[in-house]
């Protein structure tokens, strides 16, 4: 009975709590029918068994076809991370063209390569007139696109959309969505180990702004001149701690933390060096960081206790 009892529970706990696991995500398509994952069934979008599939089947979607995934509930102001493998065959790919991995930035759309963007729909469904999560899918080879984020505050469902290209078929395997783990910070993906190929927690990039290997060869983010973080929220009165692992390379290096309230006027803003205290401006509701001229190995938001806090932290 004992044995019986540790294996439930060990079963248990390999289901994570926080993982979404009702189709589209998180079954391996597993029933093998579209029309239980889409939309709209569209004869272009069909399920096969690949090699090197994980789960039941891939979805492969052909020849320049948009699909739309069903709509999953979703909690306001909360950060997730959505994630799924995929491949293709035709075009060409960032294996031949290195030069392609731009296409992974935000919002990157090439025509000739496939595409997707994650959607947040409001209580009616109708879709929220912020910018999604959206970029190319450049890899040939079967590749992880892992993209955390916020739900907008007004966020009830997330919807994801797919298309493939013209001469081309995109697959598709292993659909998840949780809430992300903790990561030690209010901001997403604070420590760059979403990889390479992840621009997540970041919206606007300045010119020439990319990825790359420190010469410790972990990711780190070469800002250039003026890159803006994602919005994420934060309201809780209190001490917060601002910190980063930054090195300047160029005119004006800096990081600002700034913040707004709930109708988007400033409430306050702080220099961000290698750490910093201050007390959250009233009547804040979000915030975001702004970059100039660094590579950026580590950059981290957190609340470290009441307004009280900050005159024990100042005086050490």
């Amino acid at each position: 009975m004992r044995k019986l009892i540790m294996a439930i529970a060990l079963f248990s706990a390999a289901i994570a709590p926080d993982m979404i696991a009702a189709p589209p995500f998180g079954d391996g398509f597993a029933t093998g029918k579209v029309e239980d994952y889409l939309e709209k069934a569209d004869p272009k979008a069909v399920l096969k068994k690949l090699d090197g599939v994980k789960g039941k089947s891939a979805l492969c979607i052909t020849d320049n076809t948009m699909v739309q995934f069903k709509a999953v509930e979703a909690v306001p102001n909360i950060k997730y991370t959505l994630s799924f493998r995929g491949c293709f065959s035709g075009g060409e790919s960032v294996e031949e063209n290195p030069r392609l991995d731009i296409a992974v930035m935000p919002r990157r759309n090439f025509p000739f390569l496939p595409y997707h963007e994650i959607e947040f729909l409001d209580a009616e469904k109708k879709k929220i007139q912020q910018p999604g999560i959206a970029h190319g899918l450049p890899f040939r080879q079967w590749h992880e696109y892992s993209n955390s984020f916020y739900t907008p505050g007004n966020a009830a469902y997330i919807r994801l959309n797919v298309r493939s290209a013209p001469g081309i078929t995109f697959s598709m395997d292993s659909l998840k969505l949780e809430k992300t783990p903790d990561e030690g910070a209010i901001n997403v993906n604070p420590d760059f180990k979403c990889g390479l190929y992840s621009y997540s927690g970041w919206s606007s990039l300045a010119v020439a702004a990319k990825m790359i290997l420190s010469k410790d060869g972990k990711p780190a983010f070469d800002t250039k001149y003026g890159s803006t973080s994602m919005s994420f929220p934060v309201s809780e009165p209190g001490t917060y701690e601002a910190s980063s692992k930054f090195t300047g390379n160029g005119y004006n290096s800096n990081i600002a933390v700034r913040f707004y309230d709930k109708d988007g006027k400033m409430t306050g803003s702080f220099g961000v060096w290698a750490k910093n205290y201050f007390i959250l401006p009233k009547g804040t509701s979000y915030g975001n960081f702004l970059i100039y001229s660094g590579v950026l190995e580590e950059l981290r938001l957190v609340r470290v206790g009441d307004e009280n806090k900050i005159s024990e932290l100042l005086k050490k």
